[in-house]
């Protein structure tokens, strides 16, 4: 059973994340009058300070949401993030709601806290030099073709150091300081030909990511013909014009 702390976020005990799991539930305080639906780094701005009580320098990795927008903002925003001293990383949950219209706005945060190379993963078992299973490459393979076969080659080239891994962690990108919001991303999307109400049955998912070749950018999937990605630049290009 991980550990599990209600209503506090803990201060992290390094050695113990690096060998468990932590989950923790926190309501936070809201303002008397509030919206049931935020934009992306309104949410964020709740979930931040419930991050910093752990104590530990934060690296935003991704921000996502699914269903119909409005405008860009959701009553449930996830985030995904590296906690850079300990090398663990963690994702949060805000969810907003309402017990009836007109009624008091309630918010909690829920966060998941674990090891980045956990133990007995593929990546541990490659920086400890043993061999991973034929059933494990397998399903690897099912999941993104080709990946189990360049698992197998870093296992036939002898795996990863761990300073290997150090040195990857440490490069590891995060989302730059001042990303776009979700509502800039929704009207950019829009001015693209995207109809969100067309496809509100989809559960399109939103998701401010690295894309390709390193670069962050929003990007709505799957509910048309093909992946959008536009990046920050494209967007704030966009914001200027």
């Amino acid at each position: 059973m991980p550990p599990h702390a209600e209503h506090a976020p803990p201060r992290l005990d390094p050695h113990a994340l690096l060998a468990s799991v932590v989950t923790f539930l926190t309501p936070v305080p809201l303002p008397v009058t509030l919206d049931t639906e935020w934009s992306a780094r309104e949410a964020w701005a709740t979930v931040r300070p419930v991050l910093a009580e752990l104590g530990v320098t934060l690296r935003l990795t991704s921000v996502w949401t699914e269903g119909l927008y409005a405008s860009g903002r959701r009553n449930h925003w996830s985030f995904a993030f590296d906690l850079v001293e300990v090398r663990a990383v963690g994702s949060a949950q805000l969810s907003l709601r309402q017990e009836e219209p007109g009624g008091s706005v309630h918010a909690a945060v829920g966060v998941n806290l674990r090891p980045w190379i956990t133990p007995g993963s593929v990546a541990h078992v490659l920086a400890e030099g043993g061999a991973v299973p034929a059933s494990v490459v397998e399903l690897m393979n099912r999941a993104v073709p080709g990946l189990g076969e360049g698992v197998l080659d870093l296992d036939r080239q002898g795996g990863f150091s761990w300073s290997e891994l150090s040195r990857r962690w440490s490069e590891r990108p995060g989302l730059p300081q001042a990303w776009p919001d979700s509502t800039t991303a929704y009207e950019a999307f829009r001015r693209k030909g995207v109809d969100f109400e067309a496809d509100a049955e989809d559960k399109t998912e939103l998701t401010a990511r690295i894309g390709p070749s390193g670069v962050p950018g929003w990007e709505l999937l799957p509910s048309f013909p093909a992946r959008r990605f536009l990046s920050f630049d494209d967007l704030a290009r966009a914001d200027d014009g």
